[in-house]
């Protein structure tokens, strides 16, 4: 037998005893009932969107906290949507994500014309 579990061992919304229904979440199950990625959960818990359990290193959502998200998202006057759809319009628009990005690939211009000055000194 393979120590290797299959993905659909590990994201089985089914409960584990038949006629209970599940109590909690990994990450992979909350995403994918949400239909998100792992990196969109992660950031609505780094902006305190959701709020997951921790049960020693693994990180776990209740059904309750699912369902008052989803809630909460589905109501256009929710002030924590307000803000996130306020502030990814005030990024958009304001070329922050451009100016970083060209300075970034002006640093690496800058450093790989730096590599080439100490390669022709030699």
């Amino acid at each position: 037998m393979s120590a290797c579990r299959s993905p659909q061992d590990v994201i089985d919304p089914s409960p584990i005893l038949p006629g209970l229904p599940a109590l909690r979440f990994g990450v992979a199950e909350a995403a994918k009932m949400l239909r998100m990625s792992r990196a969109q959960l992660y950031h609505r818990i780094r902006d305190g969107m959701i709020t997951p359990q921790k049960d020693g290193t693994r990180t776990y959502f209740t059904r309750d906290e699912l369902e008052r998200y989803v809630q909460r998202c589905g109501n256009p006057d929710s002030p924590e949507c307000e803000a996130r759809t306020r502030d990814a319009r005030k990024e958009t628009s304001s070329g922050i994500g451009a100016a970083s990005a060209s300075a970034a690939g002006r640093d690496r211009r800058l450093r790989r014309e730096s590599r080439k000055q100490g390669a022709l000194q030699r």
